[in-house]
């Protein structure tokens, strides 16, 4: 397909202009998209035969197989850049920033884009770093649109994630990596790659042992904790905090408090708030629908109201109509949970703690509910529908 090669070569000329400085190479990417737009260019059929065709020279391919795209593919190697095109079932979750410069855009389907501002880095040990990660937009990315990223001119921390499935994006950058991190809301910040040798192999040695049950788990993971640095710290906790029960989990936060001191604090905030976003992710990987994979997209990133029911508009839908039609048919209640679903019902109305226990009182003997209202209190304060209750800052 000479489209790519036609593009490669526009955007050589278009950074030579440029100087072929790094941090000019995003300018000279949305340039040439918006005069050659893939989206135009390109439709799914023709692609994905190119993609597929036996016959096509193949070239060195920078991603491995599985590591991003469901797959991926370089299309274009140019000089001191790359153009490649990944096909998506499932994005990755993980907000991070690139260790390059370009720009991405999509080619079929639609995408959630959420934007972060991040504060000052304070280093905490190991790799790892305290800082601040707050939302700043939650937005719908469309074919034709181009976003463009690098480390100072266009500084990029954000989360993409492709809703239809399957859905195609493009991205056009530089080869030289540096600095790439994951960020944790709402202030903690780690290297993506691993921990290094050996420590990734003990790591996955201890996931393997709390898949099969060992009984001698949490005497492991206190002994590892008690010897880690910040980095290690949360490597483990993060791999452990969601499969544990709450007292296993109040255990080895002692451990890390006593290492580390109010930084533990900061870590447990983390920690709760990414189970949010765990929930909602492995409720999308089950849904087919678009319109509810966007609910649940939604549901694990905003940290507003406001933010929700801004994105379900800008798609077309009708935000509260669509919230309780996700309630009703994303399958997340079992028989025996209806009291979960009411409460859910309250929220996606704007409702919280004391609206929900009233509806409760309303569809169930009132002496039913006795008892239960911590229980009502901490699934609005905990559950993926808690940022629909109030237009404030989610907690978690």
């Amino acid at each position: 397909m000479d489209y790519f090669d036609r593009l490669g070569a526009s955007l050589q000329d278009a950074w030579s202009e440029r100087g072929r400085l790094e941090e000019h190479f995003p300018d000279a990417a949305v340039e040439v998209l918006q005069r050659m737009p893939p989206a135009e260019a390109l439709d799914r059929e023709s692609l994905l035969d190119h993609l597929l065709d036996p016959r096509r020279p193949t070239s060195m391919q920078l991603a491995p197989q599985g590591a991003f795209g469901q797959p991926g593919f370089t299309v274009h190697h140019g000089h001191g850049f790359s153009i490649e095109v990944y096909h998506w079932l499932e994005s990755l979750s993980a907000i991070h920033n690139h260790p390059f410069c370009g720009a991405f855009t999509i080619l079929h389907g639609h995408s959630v884009h959420a934007r972060y501002e991040v504060g000052p880095m304070s280093a905490r040990g190991g790799r790892a770093y305290r800082t601040t990660v707050r939302l700043s937009a939650l937005e719908l990315v469309r074919p034709g649109d181009v976003v463009p990223f690098s480390l100072e001119r266009h500084p990029l921390v954000h989360a993409l994630v492709h809703v239809p499935r399957s859905s195609i994006s493009m991205v056009v950058r530089t080869s030289r990596t540096e600095g790439y991190f994951r960020y944790l809301p709402p202030g903690i910040a780690l290297p993506m790659e691993g921990a290094g040798e050996p420590r990734d192999r003990q790591l996955a040695l201890l996931e393997s042992l709390a898949a099969t049950g060992d009984p001698r788990l949490s005497v492991r993971l206190q002994a590892m904790l008690e010897h880690a640095d910040f980095e290690l710290a949360m490597r483990l906790l993060s791999a452990h905090w969601p499969g544990s029960a709450p007292q296993p989990r109040a255990e080895l936060l002692a451990t890390v408090r006593a290492r580390f001191g109010e930084d533990a604090d900061a870590m447990q905030v983390v920690l709760d708030r990414a189970l949010r976003l765990q929930e909602a992710t492995s409720v999308r990987e089950g849904l087919a629908d678009p319109a509810l994979r966007l609910v649940a997209t939604a549901l694990g990133y905003a940290e507003l109201r406001s933010q929700v029911l801004g994105l379900l508009e800008a798609a077309g839908l009708e935000p509260v109509e669509t919230l309780h039609r996700f309630v009703d048919e994303a399958g997340l209640y079992d028989e025996g949970e209806e009291a979960s679903a009411i409460i859910a019902h309250v929220l996606v109305e704007g409702g919280g703690a004391p609206q929900a226990l009233e509806r409760l009182r309303t569809v169930y003997e009132a002496t039913a509910i006795e008892g239960h209202e911590a229980e009502v209190e901490e699934y609005c304060r905990a559950s993926i529908f808690a940022v629909l209750g109030e237009d404030q800052p989610s907690r978690k």
